[in-house]
């Protein structure tokens, strides 16, 4: 994949603007805060880069305690992007906004690197099974 695509492509590709880099760990600290901003930083130019960025998300991730996602029930959280807000609860921010954000550009990221001929399948967007055993 890597010889075939660049990530150049994949973020500043001619399509409605650039694609952000879902930010699920800033969205998390955000909602901490009660406050989220989308990120600015630079995407990373490398898969070398891609994989480190994708890494240390899911270590910050990986320790966030469920105890601490429950106490989000009912927080105010507030959406802002220059002048515009938007008021949420932390929990409706997550699952109506930030979760259906997610999950758009990883799906459009998937698109065109099939697009540029990558051969990758729908198990390698959707995952494992989660079978009953």
């Amino acid at each position: 994949m890597q010889e075939r695509v660049s990530l150049g492509f994949v973020w500043h590709g001619k399509n409605h603007g650039p694609m952000a880099l879902p930010d699920l760990q800033l969205r998390f600290e955000g909602v901490r805060r009660g406050t989220f901003s989308p990120d600015r930083t630079p995407p990373p130019e490398t898969f070398a880069a891609l994989h480190a960025r994708i890494a240390e998300t899911l270590g910050a991730l990986e320790k966030i305690e469920p105890t601490e996602i429950n106490s989000f029930i009912g927080r105010e959280m507030c959406f802002v992007r220059g002048e515009h807000r938007l008021e949420f609860t932390a929990e409706n921010f997550l699952l109506s906004f930030s979760q259906p954000n997610f999950y758009f550009h990883a799906a459009t990221a998937y698109d065109i690197l099939r697009w540029k001929g990558v051969q990758i399948g729908k198990r390698d967007f959707t995952g494992a099974l989660r079978l009953r055993r």
